[in-house]
């Protein structure tokens, strides 16, 4: 039976209750009233440099943006959520659009898309793409309301996630969607890798998700939910669990013969090399939509909400 543990979290963002007991993996306790997940540790946070989303550093599952298996990414996985979960264009906000990737596909897609951004350096990125990017939500209103509002890999960064899922929510319009993903701490990855999950980050992840807590924040926040859901493959792959047990990168990357990261693996191939044949991300993609279908409830590398106003 888990223990009850000190915690320099004094009172949870979603219910407010003060009690914790761990979650498992340190520093990670969770709220023992409403089960949300939160960073015990003095020193989680995170300024953002000028050079966060143009370096490699794939030992702790970060990468450049810019590379070309970073664009290929994003590419398969962004296009796969607007056609399914907002296939019809209007005004879009991406908060958290780092160096603009979202963006510029959502904009191919006849989106009017907007972003919000903390990092100057990334804004900048996102403007030489003809994206205009402001640094704060409040900033955003003026070109809003909007008919979506997304964010990716956003709340587990902040404080109070409900209270900026309420600012969000109130600049949609009434048929508005809001798009949240998030890591899945439910995830077969997470349990696989332990400690060495490449979602943990516990230097910046303040808090972690679950499909019920999610659920849950989004609610306390005012939204109704549509849909939650997983993306990604369910089962962690050969370069994750090579890399979860300390293997080095240029070890790694001999084993599975490709330009492995531990971002890869995911659901479509991409993280891989752009180069991997047609063929292979064919059979890869059937693979992985079949495990999807089988476990996608729960399961998947990364937890998505669709939620409305």
């Amino acid at each position: 039976m888990a223990t009850a543990v000190a915690c320099v979290v004094l009172a949870c963002p979603l219910c407010r209750a003060t009690s914790w007991r761990s979650a498992g993996i340190s520093p990670f306790v969770r709220c023992t009233t409403c089960g949300l997940i939160s960073n015990a540790s003095v020193d989680a946070g995170m300024e953002y440099g000028a050079t966060y989303f143009t370096e490699e550093s794939p030992e702790h599952g970060h990468r450049d943006f810019l590379s070309p298996w970073a664009q290929h990414y994003d590419e398969v996985r962004f296009s796969r959520e607007l056609d399914d979960y907002l296939p019809r264009p209007g005004v879009l906000l991406d908060v958290g659009a780092a160096t603009g990737s979202f963006l510029s596909i959502a904009a191919r897609r006849g989106w009017r898309s907007f972003g919000v951004e903390v990092s100057e350096a990334a804004r900048a990125i996102a403007a030489t793409h003809g994206h205009r990017c402001v640094a704060t939500m409040a900033e955003a209103r003026q070109f809003g309301p909007f008919d979506a509002v997304t964010m990716h890999h956003v709340l587990e960064h902040l404080d109070d996630p409900v209270a900026v899922l309420r600012d969000a929510l109130a600049m949609l319009r009434p048929q508005g969607r809001l798009l949240v993903e998030v890591p899945n701490w439910a995830s077969l990855e997470r349990r696989a890798c332990g400690s060495a999950w490449v979602d943990l980050r516990p230097e910046q992840h303040l808090r972690q998700f679950e499909p019920s807590t999610l659920r849950r924040v989004l609610i306390a926040a005012g939204a109704s939910v549509e849909l939650i859901t997983t993306l990604g493959s369910p089962t962690p792959t050969a370069e994750e669990l090579l890399t979860a047990i300390g293997a080095p990168l240029s070890v790694v990357r001999r084993l599975t013969g490709g330009a492995a990261t531990v971002q890869s693996g995911d659901s479509l191939g991409h993280g891989k090399d752009p180069a991997v044949g047609a063929t292979r991300r064919a059979v890869k993609t059937r693979i992985a939509r079949w495990q999807e279908r089988l476990l996608a409830q729960r399961w998947g590398k990364r937890l998505v909400a669709v939620a409305t106003p």
